[in-house]
């Protein structure tokens, strides 16, 4: 079942900050928060953004 969230343009602007980095990166929906991780040889670095 797919979820609907909403994010605020603050947040949507940090998801594009990450993304330039030019890194893969996965988004999962936790605990009500969004979260980016960054992953970077082999590692992930959570950034929570919502």
């Amino acid at each position: 079942m797919e979820k609907e969230i909403r994010l605020t343009p603050e947040a949507v602007r940090q998801i594009e900050e990450i993304l330039t980095t030019g890194k893969t990166v996965e988004i999962a929906e936790r605990h009500e928060k969004v979260i980016v991780w960054a992953v970077s040889s082999k590692k992930k670095y959570e950034q929570p953004i919502a």
